[in-house]
């Protein structure tokens, strides 16, 4: 075996080499009692009778025993030397490493908690994951801190909140996906479905069908079945009333250049006693645009009216969804209608809507029809005279001596036309009989920006007492006994423009506007 430093020559026994001092590998020296660190010598000799040792070329060596070198190279006892390891241990190093590390995780925790909880009302579902995230961390923190408790503490609030809200919020969407819906119209109510939106058309409330571009379903009117003064239950009375709305929906359409088709020709049963009659527009018969829908209830006295709009391609699928949704209509019962038994102080001629007072006020028709508002007018601001309505009707009214006319066009006054007497009254306790109280009345004044007092609002109680049409006397036949008509005019002095009257008809709560055009 030689020496692995000057490849000398050594025996199975030695621990050291005897040329160069070099530790034997395969020794059984123990060196953390003997040498830690032996550097090179040479020509050491040992004397055992004196114990001096010469050494002619010693570097440097260290000794762990009880034994060292004195200055003179004489062995002396002395004390053990505390030894340096020669194998230094870095596991301090690494558990401080660690503490910094779980130490992070704590704070972060900490942090994404105090994000968490001030983000869980506002963005709830999505911040699950980042609360999740956080209280990972909380438990994977091993030391045991503030930083960690409050962190696991804030996650796990945030994160119940988070599910409580989302699911919460889910139900209700689900709710609002598979619950149906009412629309309010004018006396009735209507029961729609997720396929039907809630909107407006034109500042009026309307109902969009999501299914299909540009589709839409819009509530038209309500007037009372008694002003026909016909049976219903008689097919010369529905085709009258059918008729009639075809003259005046196509008149209207005309201008706009659309054209309204007789679809159905009278009415057909819907539910109960009600009765529904279509009419198809568009620009031509081939190009439809939608349908308009007249709905009447004899029991109830009230003819409702709607209009759809829609593309030629859904003209078909979009009636049928009409059709359902009609199927779902609660009308109520019109109280304020003419009967034999009604007179002017009943609570059935009583208005009930105090919005409608509000909307007197409205300059729409006045500024529309302006073209009617031509020629000689009236100019006395007083009731009597001759009124013209300003609409597409050629409607007139005419009071004069107690009496009035109502002639069905300004146009022909020899031919359709109801006559009888009037009772006219004005201020505030005789508006009372109308069931215009002073706070009403009030209403009324305070929305006409100055231009109508207390004494410019009048009811008028109509008793006809003749009917002529296509040239016939029909009072026998088409006056009811006792019948009376009840309304409210408002008369609005606009100076130069005119005198305007908006009328309210107590008996079907509808308001029309008119021009003074005879004194």
């Amino acid at each position: 075996m030689n020496c692995k430093k000057c490849n000398s020559v050594l025996n199975e026994t030695d621990k050291f080499c005897k040329e160069c001092g070099t530790m034997v590998e395969n020794s059984n020296v123990d060196t953390n009692n003997q040498y830690s660190n032996v550097s090179t010598y040479k020509n050491t000799e040992v004397n055992d009778g004196q114990n001096i040792i010469q050494n002619q070329n010693l570097d440097s060596v260290q000794i762990n025993s009880q034994n060292t070198i004195s200055s003179n190279n004489q062995i002396t006892e002395q004390q053990p030397i505390k030894q340096v390891q020669p194998n230094m241990n870095y596991s301090n190093n690494d558990n401080i490493n660690k503490s910094v590390n779980t130490s992070k995780k704590g704070l972060i925790s900490m942090v994404l908690g105090i994000v968490s909880i001030g983000m869980a009302l506002v963005l709830n579902i999505f911040i699950i994951p980042v609360a999740l995230v956080g209280l990972i961390l909380g438990l994977m923190e091993k030391t045991k801190n503030s930083k960690k408790t409050v962190g696991i503490v804030l996650n796990s609030i945030a994160l119940i909140l988070s599910i409580i809200i989302s699911v919460i919020g889910g139900l209700s969407l689900i709710d609002d996906f598979t619950s149906d819906s009412i629309f309010y119209g004018d006396g009735y109510q209507l029961t729609y479905d997720n396929d039907w939106v809630r909107g407006t058309i034109s500042e009026k409330k309307a109902l969009s069908y999501s299914d299909a571009d540009n589709s839409y379903f819009l509530p038209i009117g309500k007037s009372a079945l008694s002003e026909f003064s016909c049976d219903f239950e008689n097919i010369t009375c529905k085709t009258k009333i059918y008729n009639e709305f075809y003259d005046m929906w196509n008149k209207s359409l005309n201008q706009n250049s659309l054209y309204l088709y007789k679809e159905s020709y009278s009415f057909k049963t819907l539910k109960d006693d009600i009765y529904y009659g279509t009419y198809n527009y568009g620009k031509s018969i081939t190009d439809l645009r939608g349908k308009y829908y007249l709905l009447i209830s004899k029991e109830k006295n009230i003819i409702l009216s709607f209009m759809t709009n829609s593309n030629a391609n859904d003209l078909e699928e979009i009636s049928e969804e009409v059709l359902e949704l009609f199927k779902t209509i609660e009308i109520e019962k019109n109280t304020s209608v003419n009967n034999s038994n009604s007179n002017s102080n009943s609570d059935e001629n009583t208005i009930y809507d105090d919005e409608l007072y509000g909307m007197l006020d409205s300059m729409s028709n006045w500024n529309k029809y302006s073209n009617l508002r031509t020629g000689n007018l009236g100019k006395v601001s007083y009731i009597t005279g001759g009124w013209r309505i300003l609409s597409d009707s050629d409607a007139y009214w005419e009071f004069k001596n107690g009496e009035f006319y109502w002639y069905k066009s300004v146009n022909d006054l020899n031919d359709n036309y109801w006559y009888g007497t009037t009772k006219i009254l004005t201020g505030k306790e005789a508006l009372k009989s109308v069931g215009l109280d002073e706070s009403k009345v009030d209403n009324i004044v305070s929305h006409s920006n100055g231009r109508v007092t207390a004494n410019d609002i009048y009811a008028i109680v109509c008793t006809p007492t003749k009917i002529i049409s296509g040239g016939e006397d029909k009072s026998a036949t088409n006056i009811p006994a006792n019948s009376k008509w009840n309304y409210v005019w408002v008369v609005v002095d606009h100076g130069d423009e005119g005198i305007e009257a908006q009328v309210v008809n107590v008996d079907s709560a509808k308001t029309t506007y008119y021009v003074k055009i005879k004194d």
